[in-house]
């Protein structure tokens, strides 16, 4: 069985591939807007992977707390969520699957 760190350390080997791949993307517009709106991409995935960092290096009983707070915090943003548009279905599908995955991470400190 994996371990959860072994989890989080194969997440910010993606996450900074995808990164690479963004920004090397985004340099290639010359309309400012353009280039910071696909870097905002960038952005978002760095601070999943400095997040990944930090769960990394504490010990089991913190780390168990911190996925326990981001499950609050997921559930949170899930059920603030009270319309059923698209984006709405969208982000009520991603933030269900981040809480199943994280609850599953927990479960492997």
């Amino acid at each position: 069985m994996r371990k959860a760190r072994d989890i989080l350390d194969s997440e910010n080997k993606m996450l900074q591939q995808l990164v690479t791949a963004i920004n090397a993307f985004a340099k290639d517009y010359d309309d400012e807007f353009e280039r910071q709106n696909l870097e905002c991409w960038g952005k978002e995935l760095s601070g999943y992977r400095e997040v990944n960092e930090k769960y990394q290096g504490m010990t089991d009983d913190a780390l168990r707390a911190a996925l326990a707070e981001e499950i609050e915090i997921l559930n949170t943003c899930l059920n603030a969520i009270t319309r059923d548009s698209d984006a709405a279905k969208y982000w009520k599908q991603n933030l269900r699957e981040n809480i199943w995955y994280t609850e599953k991470t927990l479960g492997k400190v």
